[in-house]
């Protein structure tokens, strides 16, 4: 079993798909176990050496399918979608931006922002943009 495997709840009685829970008590991380993503019943406990969850494997076949058709695009075998140049031009990557605990700022406009927000003013911190 993997995470993203479809089943048929036996607690619920959907068919859906396995997540993988951690088990806490407390703050303390006890385990995790695989459950029911409609109800979150346990189903089985996760193997030793955690559940195939992103790492060298990466999500099953299916799953990866699944989310695929849901966001409308098309799988290549191989493949990882990158960014564009001109399409991560966050301001904490800016020459600009300047961090700070409690407040963000951009020097060049002289007001508050988000570390995730952009402008056509943007340049690299490395000089160029």
């Amino acid at each position: 079993m993997r995470q993203g495997d479809d089943i048929h709840c036996g607690n619920c009685g959907r068919d859906t798909f396995v997540v993988s829970k951690s088990v806490m008590d407390g703050w303390t991380k006890k385990g995790e176990v695989f459950a029911c993503s409609a109800c979150g019943a346990e189903i089985a406990p996760v193997p030793f050496g955690g559940s195939d969850v992103g790492g060298a494997g990466g999500a099953s076949p299916k799953a990866t399918e699944r989310a695929a058709s849901f966001l409308g695009v098309g799988i290549e075998d191989g493949k990882r979608l990158e960014a564009l140049d001109e399409e991560s031009r966050f301001c904490r990557d800016c020459a600009h931006f300047i961090s700070h605990p409690f407040l963000s700022r951009c020097s060049l406009h002289g007001k508050d922002v988000n570390p995730m927000d952009d402008c056509g003013d943007f340049r690299g911190k490395s000089g160029g943009g």
